[in-house]
C-alpha cells in the first residue's frame, strides 16, 4: 500500500513538473500527508516521527541547493514527501538521484559535443531523476 501511493505521487509530481516546470503544493501536502499517517499505521509512534523527520532532513539538506538555485522549491518538497514514505532512507534516494543526474549531465555534454555546441545551457526536470532514484531504491535498496 505504502509504495502504491509513493508510485501515485511520483508518476503526478513527474507529470505535472514536465507540462508546467513546476510541482504544486497541493499535489505535495496531500502526498506527506498520506506518508505520514501510512508510516504512523505501520510503526506507530515510532513510524509518525521517523515519518516527520523524513520531511525535515531533505529540507534541511538541500536548503543550500534551493539559495543557489540548483534545485527548485518543488523538487525539494517532493523529496520531502518521498521522505514521508520511506523516512530517512530518503537520503539513499537523494544520492541516487544526483548519480542518475551526473550520468544525464555527462550524456549530455557528448552529445553537444558531438553537435558542436558543448557549452549550450539546458535546464532538466529534476522529478525525472528523483523519481528514478526513488524507484532504483524501492527496488534494489541500498547498494552504492
Amino acid at each position: 500500500m505504502k509504495y502504491v501511493c509513493l508510485f501515485i505521487f511520483l508518476l503526478g509530481a513527474v507529470g505535472y513538473d514536465i507540462d508546467c516546470r513546476r510541482i504544486p503544493n497541493l499535489w505535495c501536502l496531500p502526498g506527506a500527508f498520506a506518508g505520514m499517517i501510512i508510516s504512523f499505521m505501520e510503526g506507530g509512534v515510532h513510524g509518525g516521527l521517523s515519518s516527520f523527520l523524513g520531511i525535515l532532513v531533505p529540507m534541511a539538506v538541500l536548503f543550500v541547493f534551493f539559495v543557489f538555485r540548483i534545485l527548485g522549491a518543488g523538487d525539494v518538497k517532493m523529496l520531502s514527501v518521498i521522505g514521508a514514505f520511506i523516512w530517512l532512507d530518503v537520503i539513499w534516494v537523494l544520492i541516487y538521484a544526483f548519480v542518475i543526474t551526473a550520468a544525464y549531465g555527462v550524456f549530455v555534454f557528448a552529445v553537444r559535443v558531438i553537435r558542436q555546441r558543448p557549452f549550450a545551457w539546458t535546464r532538466i526536470c529534476m522529478s525525472i531523476p528523483i523519481a528514478a532514484g526513488t524507484i532504483l531504491f524501492v527496488v534494489g535498496g541500498r547498494f552504492i
